[in-house]
């Protein structure tokens, strides 16, 4: 198997993006369940255990840019107002919304436009 490109795609405008250079940290889902506590009168301070609603899946990863037009593509995407589709190098496919793009300057004299960089999202729903 060769290399699977990570891609982005929006059903909106039929535009779609293939990543020149995937992530290199997270891209799974992330379960988190809400629990809560409440203490009791008991001698031996038990507490009694609540689980509530899960939190939304979220979809976090992290890469490398090297050119400036990388990092604009990725500033445009996260400036969409609505879900997108994220297809990764496995062959999943993510209905996502963007919540945060930070992307963090590295200082090296030969690529001025070194950035590494994060995306945080929420999955909306998924394909496996």
């Amino acid at each position: 198997m060769g290399y699977v490109q990570w891609s982005l795609s929006d059903p909106a405008t039929s535009e779609t993006y293939s990543f020149s250079i995937n992530p290199n940290d997270g891209g799974s889902p992330a379960f988190k369940k809400k629990i809560s506590y409440v203490p009791t009168s008991s001698p031996r301070g038990r507490q009694i255990v609540f689980e509530g609603n899960s939190d939304p899946v979220t979809l976090d990863f992290s890469g490398l840019i090297v050119e400036p037009a990388f990092l604009h593509v990725l500033k445009s995407w996260y400036d969409k107002r609505r879900q997108v589709r994220l297809t990764d190098d496995l062959g999943r496919s993510f209905w996502i919304y963007i919540i945060e793009f930070v992307p963090e300057r590295l200082r090296i004299a030969s690529n001025p436009w070194k950035h590494k960089f994060t995306i945080k999202s929420m999955i909306l729903d998924w394909e496996s």
